[in-house]
């Protein structure tokens, strides 16, 4: 798979990836402000303007249009998060979600304490995607004790798109959880080439390298004939 999912009104799609799939966020953003308004929630703080600005510049001549219709708030802590999302207004623009758990892996704040405020967090994307196709970015914890917060989210996913390497099969998948229906306001937008299933080395092994043209001998020089006197 190299496009996005069709994403809808109603449903909600999951990215997970080693840089909670950055750059690919970053590009759907500038896909959707040449289309009309989108929310942008950088719980990571992760979200880079003059990228998107980039890429805004090679499709339209109206920049400052474009970027107004981007509307972006931050948080830098769980309780920020959780705090944001109660703030944030179900409306009918798409809502793209920065790096969901990076404020949750704190080792200042308890782990019973990240899933009860996670918990308050996955409420408020239930109530927002009702109104507006949700697009959440995710990367994997480091600390045992807390992987349970991606399946606490990716549980809610109606399309959930892994970007890890094949070298790791655990965490390879490309699970479709419901059908697309109709046209989507992500349809068609291109993943970078690491979303691109690689196949298994094992099953189709490469193929083994030209046989290197032996050159021919060398001839021996002929031996020098000596004049008698």
């Amino acid at each position: 798979m190299n496009t996005l999912p069709d994403v809808q009104t109603g449903e909600l799609a999951v990215l997970l990836g080693p840089r909670a799939a950055r750059e690919t966020m970053l590009s759907l953003t500038a896909v959707l402000a040449l289309r009309g308004p989108v929310q942008v929630l950088d719980a990571g703080n992760c979200f880079n303007a003059y990228q998107v600005a980039r890429q805004l510049r090679r499709h339209t001549t109206d920049l400052d249009a474009a970027l107004n219709r981007i509307t972006i708030a931050r948080a830098f802590t769980c309780y920020q998060v959780v705090a944001l999302f109660q703030q944030t207004q179900a409306t009918a623009a798409p809502l793209l979600v920065f790096d969901l758990l990076t404020t949750f892996t704190d080792e200042s704040v308890a782990v019973p304490e990240c899933y009860r405020l996670l918990r308050q967090t996955t409420n408020h994307l239930r109530r927002l995607r009702r109104c507006a196709p949700v697009v959440v970015s995710l990367r994997l914890p480091r600390q045992p004790d807390r992987q349970g917060l991606v399946t606490a989210v990716t549980q809610l996913a109606d399309h959930l798109l892994e970007e890890y390497p094949s070298r790791h099969p655990e965490r390879v998948q490309e699970v479709e959880l419901a059908a697309c229906r109709g046209t989507s306001f992500v349809a068609g937008v291109s993943l970078p080439r690491l979303w691109k299933t690689r196949k298994n080395r094992r099953d189709n092994p490469r193929p083994p390298p030209p046989a290197r043209r032996t050159p021919p001998p060398r001839r021996a020089p002929p031996p020098r004939l000596w004049k008698t006197r």
